[in-house]
């Protein structure tokens, strides 16, 4: 896995060797985007927040054939539920006042 902000990596792993992660990353996945204002990485929050952004440029991700295989098989035999709708949301902004 590689995250990248501002187009520059800022974290690699690699989960190859690891069985834990496998079973857990070889399944249906999703991103939770968060605008978080502080804590140990990459440092205290600042004091004037004011006129914050928080702006997602996109979001990509890609799977090959056995992986496309793969989640069509988990959702055969996932759960389903009724009476519920997806919610896409196409372009949000977010502003600390």
């Amino acid at each position: 896995m590689v995250w990248l902000v501002d187009g520059k990596v800022v974290r690699t792993v690699d989960y190859s060797s690891d069985a834990l992660a496998s079973a857990i990353l070889n399944k249906p996945q999703y991103a939770q985007l968060n605008l978080a204002m502080g804590g140990a990485w990459p440092g205290p929050v600042g004091t004037d927040l004011s006129g914050t952004e928080f702006v997602i440029d996109y979001i990509s991700y890609a799977r090959n054939e056995e992986q496309e295989n793969q989640a069509q098989a988990y959702y055969a035999e996932a759960p389903h539920l009724n009476g519920v709708t997806d919610l896409t949301i196409k372009k949000v902004k977010f502003q600390i006042c």
